[in-house]
């Protein structure tokens, strides 16, 4: 895909060729999606080295193999940039992106200091969160990425995911008491 180059800071003319796509439908909404994901998540890697754009394209297939609407397989495809790039919910709103995805993207984003419940809670409250969330926590423990890193990062992945998930599946249960293993204050 041709984009603006990010590294340029066009963040202008990257705007007009996301409202361009999203112009043209739920097609464009979910072709402008990935291309913001490509321009923002541009040059970096997950934990295994691999380029991070394959975390969000496995996220945002997922949610369509499950079902997921265009609006969340949108969420999908953006749920990590706002957490991990120069983009903001602001930006998002310029681009014309919904409000609704740009509620499921600032959902999951995690914030500096926050506790894990206030956390669950928010991707709780939205439903589409809480299926990219969901489709985010499959990915992040799919054995296959797990097994390519040090034994000592997998397993300390492993309990932070399995932990994180049995408080999201108390929350959506309608349980806001996290498992006692969890520290209410730890972030995920």
């Amino acid at each position: 895909m041709t984009h603006p180059d990010a590294g340029q800071q066009d963040h202008g003319g990257l705007v007009r060729v996301l409202r361009d796509h999203i112009a043209g439908g739920a097609d464009g909404l979910v072709q402008a999606a990935r291309l913001l994901a490509e321009v923002a998540h541009e040059g970096q890697v997950d934990k295994a080295g691999q380029p991070y754009t394959g975390h969000p394209e496995r996220v945002a297939g997922h949610v369509k193999d499950i079902g997921g609407q265009v609006e969340a397989v949108t969420a999908a495809w953006l749920h990590d940039t706002v957490e991990d790039t120069w983009v903001t919910p602001g930006f998002l709103a310029e681009a014309g992106f919904p409000h609704s995805v740009i509620s499921a993207v600032d959902a999951v984003t995690k914030r500096t200091g926050e506790p894990t419940q206030d956390y669950v809670a928010r991707i709780t409250a939205d439903p589409l969160a809480v299926m990219v969330k969901r489709a985010d926590l499959a990915d992040n423990t799919d054995p296959r990425r797990l097994g390519v890193l040090d034994p000592t990062v997998r397993a300390r992945l492993t309990r932070k995911y399995q932990t994180f998930t049995a408080a999201l599946d108390a929350a959506v249960r309608g349980n806001q008491s996290p498992p006692s293993t969890m520290d209410s204050a730890a972030t995920i």
